[in-house]
């Protein structure tokens, strides 16, 4: 009884030391979805996003592998997918940013020292019945880059390369995934953090490490491979992840590469990039662009997490000027959309020719559909290619890898991948697709008003009533003025009663203020409303008012509102106010902004313009710039990227007139934090 009663405790103790999943799975399926999936953004909108959180995580990717420049290790962070899945006993549902640039698998545990805000509730490890802390010794505390032993166990710092990390205690937990047909999986070593912070991880609940070392999901599960066949950018489908038996693939045309090490980075999926092919020409770059050096530096890894591919200067170079000889386009400005290398589209064509690129790999090339490297977007007449520049670590980002099914099999070390077969006859041919800011245009179709309303082009400044009334009544001042002139003259008079001097002054004023009022001398500024109505004429001189549901389910009229400072608003109203869509011109100084509307202010995503040429394009809340936008001043200078309260606020782009350019983290209006400037 005694033996097996010590057997037990050494069963039990393993358990604690060695708390990697036990479970007999073979395979595992589950589904990621993009994080701007359910956000109502063009397809230029989500590549501008999708840009700026690139060149942030690049940030953060070149930090992490600056090679032997750091003395511990730091991680990738943030991403672009989401996995859902469930912790606890009984689980509680959470989303989880997936991440192959980093292992750790954690999320937010109260009590919460510093927690950012998440979509979830925070998980609370005491309404758990399966949470137990690892000890110092297990093998996996010790796999962890920091930490330390406390009164708590085994205590971890987890740090990214913009300074963001997580910090609190290694445990153990079951984890549940999947939701059609749900998994669960025991003692699955996570960071239960209570003090996290830095930017990219608000729009889910935790983060799952997919990288190669004992802490990642792949590596705890022990089902030695993993793939993935992600969904192109403005598709709400979601992506599979398959894990085990399940990631096989199994076809003629797959191809694999070896994946290389770097001892510095072990987390990283490096591959050999040994040349490049525009068109039908192989560009005359050396071998060693994107060789992994000794001591860390350079090379090419394959991320997840990182949307645009990013490439080593002197590569980038060569491929920028072979495309700017093939390309039979004139170049463009593309400084909006945050990439580098833009095109004008030719108008009255619906298909592009462009070059094929591939990617010669050891042992594998790499044949791209031209829809994984070049974007098109109708509404501003661009081209893009969605490569980029970097100095050191060249980066092969997820919009190159849609729609093409990727393994990672830890086991063989080695990279393998299949095209679709739907993608073979799209190579090298674009097909022009039309992309709107707005998904609820305003329907004008029924709006009537006193002044006729027709449908224009949304750039023709339509006229305006107080112009005309200025200049119909303009005579009246001329009319008025002789007889102002002899009320003066016979005021002024010596012999002139006082009480008729009185009356004639009086009278005086009241006419100068007539003739001013009526000529538009004095305009007021109040935005008081003087007329308007909603409703279609019904044929015999009258109007009947309609009513109608917008998509959030309130009753909005629509109508056309004037002002007497010559402002006017067409569009939809709810409860008296400007709500739902709709356009609002300004008669002085000129401007418009056309977009969503919330209780009378700008709220959601619009279109604003200024008499000098300025523009804003994006998200608005409470009547101030507030989530992604792109500002282009009549300078010439734009930013792209976050915004907070009407200021640059978040990770954005800034690029002047002259060429330099920052790319980084913006706080109040000025650049605050980590970022690069590019001089001309």
């Amino acid at each position: 009884m005694g033996v097996i009663r010590g057997c037990l405790l050494l069963m039990s103790i393993m358990a604690l030391v060695l708390p990697e999943a036990r479970s007999k799975l073979n395979g595992l399926r589950l589904e990621l979805a993009h994080v701007d999936s359910n956000a109502n953004f063009s397809k230029l909108e989500l590549l501008q996003r999708a840009a700026l959180r690139s060149n942030h995580r690049m940030a953060r990717l070149t930090a992490a592998a600056s090679g032997n420049k750091v003395q511990a290790p730091v991680h990738a962070g943030s991403g672009e997918f989401l996995m859902d899945l469930a912790i606890g006993t009984p689980g509680l549902a959470f989303s989880a940013i997936i991440d192959t640039g980093s292992d750790l698998i954690w999320t937010q545990c109260k009590p919460c020292v510093e927690c950012f805000s998440q979509p979830t509730p925070v998980f609370d490890p005491s309404s758990s019945s399966t949470f137990t802390k690892l000890p110092c010794s297990s093998n996996l505390c010790q796999a962890l880059p920091t930490f330390r032993c406390g009164a708590s166990g085994c205590e971890y710092l987890y740090s990214y390369g913009d300074s963001s990390s997580t910090q609190g205690v290694l445990a153990g937990e079951t984890f549940t995934f999947g939701t059609a047909n749900p998994t669960a999986v025991s003692n699955i070593a996570f960071g239960c953090g209570d003090t996290n912070q830095g930017s990219g991880f608000s729009q889910a609940s935790g983060l799952v490490g997919l990288g190669r070392g004992p802490l990642s999901l792949i590596s705890q599960l022990g089902l030695g491979k993993f793939s993935y066949c992600l969904t192109s950018l403005d598709e709400s489908k979601k992506s599979p992840l398959l894990f085990g038996s399940l990631a096989d693939l199994s076809a003629p045309t797959v191809q694999s590469t070896p994946l290389r090490k770097n001892p510095t980075q072990p987390s990283f999926y490096y591959v050999s990039l040994e040349g490049i092919t525009v068109g039908g020409t192989r560009l005359q770059i050396p071998s060693s662009t994107f060789a992994l050096q000794d001591d860390g530096a350079g090379g090419l890894i394959i991320d997840s997490g990182t949307s645009i591919t990013y490439l080593e200067l002197a590569g980038y170079r060569q491929l920028k000027k072979a495309f700017l000889s093939e390309m039979h386009l004139p170049v463009a400005d593309g400084s909006e959309t945050g990439l580098d290398l833009c095109f004008s589209l030719p108008s009255g064509s619906s298909t592009v020719e462009v070059p094929k690129l591939t990617f010669h790999f050891d042992g594998a090339d790499l044949d791209l559909p031209a829809e994984n490297f070049m974007i098109m977007d109708s509404t501003t007449g661009l081209l893009c290619l969605t490569i980029m520049a970097s100095s050191g670590l060249s980066i092969l980002g997820n919009f190159q890898q849609q729609n093409i099914q990727i393994l990672y099999d830890l086991k063989k070390e080695a990279l393998s991948f299949r095209e679709l077969i739907e993608m073979e006859s799209k190579k090298g041919k674009l097909t022009r697709t039309q992309s709107s800011l707005l998904r609820s245009p305003i329907a004008r179709s029924s709006i009537h008003s006193i002044f006729t309303v027709t449908e224009a082009n949304d750039d023709e400044e339509k006229p305006q009533r107080p112009r005309r009334r200025r200049n119909r009544h303009r005579h009246h001042l001329l009319l008025l003025l002789p007889l102002l002139v002899f009320l003066l003259f016979f005021y002024l008079r010596q012999d002139s009663p006082v009480f008729a001097n009185l009356l004639l002054f009086a009278t005086f004023i009241s006419l100068a203020s007539l003739a001013a009022r009526r000529s538009g001398v004095f305009v007021t500024r109040r935005a008081s409303s003087v007329d308007w109505f909603i409703g279609d004429d019904d044929g015999r001189g009258r109007h009947r008012s309609e009513k109608k549901e917008n998509s959030n389910g309130r009753t909005v009229r629509e109508g056309v509102e004037v002002y007497s400072n010559g402002d006017s608003y067409e569009g939809e109203f709810h409860l008296a106010r400007c709500s739902g869509s709709g356009v609002y011109r300004f008669f002085a100084p000129k401007g418009r902004y056309e977009g969503d509307w919330v209780d009378g202010k700008y709220d959601g995503h619009g279109i604003e313009t200024w008499a000098r040429g300025s523009r804003y394009r994006g998200q608005y809340r409470h009547g101030l710039r507030h989530g992604f936008g792109v500002y282009r001043f009549y300078s010439g200078d734009s930013y792209a990227g976050e915004w907070a309260g009407g200021q640059s606020h978040g990770v954005g782009v800034q690029t002047c007139s002259d060429g330099s350019r920052y790319a980084g983290e913006f706080k109040a209006g000025v650049k605050h934090g980590l970022g690069c400037y590019h001089f001309r």
